[in-house]
C-alpha cells in the first residue's frame, strides 16, 4: 500500500509500456495532457483495477482556466512541458479509452536514444517506478478507488505541478499558481501578488496594493474596503475611482488573464 493515510491499494504492474509515438491522453474539460515518444510507462492498479500510469519521460499539459465576474469572462492558458517521473490516474471508464490509445505502444524493446542506460532492466525500472509513485502521491489523502475524473502530478523545471479534474471542478497547483474551481461562480486563486476569491456575486481580492471586496447590489457594483469605506485600501481607488469591475480586470490582467 502506498501513501501514509490511504485506504486503497496501489500496485505497479511489472510490464513496461513503451510510448512509441507522441500521444495525447486527455483532451477534455479544458485540459490537454500529452506524453512524448520514448516515454516508458507502467500501469497502476487501484484495488486491483487498471486506472493509470506511472511514467518516465517527457510530455506537456495545457489547462484553459476561465474566470467569470458579474457577466464578464476572462481566460488564461496554464501550460508547461515536463520531464522525468510522473503519474496520471483516472476512472475505470476513462482508462478503457486510454488503454485503447496505448495498445499500439505496448510491444517492442525500449528505445534508448533519449539517454536511458541500456543496462537499466525492466525489473529495475519497475522497482524505481514503485518508489516514484509512492513519492509522487505521498500527500494525496483521498480514496483513489472512488470516482476521481483525471488526476496527474509531474515534475517541471520549476518544481512539482498537480491537477485534479472532475466534472468541471478542479484543483490546480504549480510553483507559480494555486487555483481551485468548484463551479463557474465559486473559485479561489493565488498567483503572483494576487489572491482572488469568488463566491456567487461576491468577489474578494487582495493585491500588493491592499484588500478590496466587490459585491453586487441590484444592478450596481460597489467596491468596499475592509473598514467599510468606498475607497479601496492601498490607493487602488479614489473617492471617484473607475468601475470596480475594471479594477478587478486590470489586476487579473497583470497575471495573464484576458477578456474572452
Amino acid at each position: 500500500m502506498l501513501g501514509r493515510k490511504r485506504t486503497d491499494e496501489l500496485v505497479v504492474a511489472d510490464e513496461m509500456m513503451h510510448i512509441r509515438e507522441d500521444c495525447t491522453l486527455v483532451d477534455e474539460q479544458g485540459l490537454v495532457f500529452s506524453l512524448c515518444s520514448g516515454t516508458r510507462a507502467f500501469t497502476v492498479l487501484v484495488d486491483g483495477v487498471r486506472r493509470g500510469l506511472v511514467f518516465l519521460g517527457r510530455g506537456d499539459y495545457a489547462l484553459n482556466s476561465e474566470i467569470r465576474i458579474h457577466g464578464a469572462r476572462f481566460s488564461k492558458l496554464y501550460s508547461e512541458s515536463f520531464e522525468g517521473w510522473g503519474v496520471i490516474l483516472t476512472d475505470e471508464e476513462n482508462w478503457s479509452r486510454l488503454e485503447t490509445l496505448l495498445d499500439a505502444s505496448r510491444a517492442g524493446k525500449p528505445d534508448t536514444s533519449d539517454g536511458t542506460p541500456q543496462e537499466c532492466s525492466e525489473a529495475k525500472l519497475a522497482e524505481k517506478a514503485r518508489e516514484e509513485l509512492a513519492s509522487l502521491i505521498g500527500d494525496w489523502e483521498d480514496d483513489l478507488s472512488a470516482k476521481i475524473g483525471w488526476r496527474f502530478k509531474v515534475r517541471t523545471s520549476k518544481g512539482t505541478t498537480s491537477l485534479s479534474l472532475r466534472k468541471g471542478r478542479y484543483a490546480y497547483s504549480s510553483p507559480d499558481a494555486k487555483l481551485a474551481v468548484a463551479d463557474q461562480d465559486t473559485l479561489s486563486l493565488r498567483e503572483g501578488g494576487l489572491s482572488l476569491s469568488l463566491k456567487g456575486d461576491k468577489v474578494a481580492m487582495k493585491t500588493e496594493g491592499g484588500r478590496v471586496t466587490v459585491a453586487s447590489s441590484g444592478n450596481k457594483i460597489a467596491m468596499v474596503s475592509p473598514d467599510g469605506g468606498i475607497a479601496a485600501a492601498g490607493g487602488l481607488l479614489g473617492e471617484k475611482g473607475p468601475d470596480a469591475l475594471q479594477i478587478v480586470s486590470e489586476e487579473i490582467a497583470k497575471i495573464g488573464y484576458t477578456p474572452s
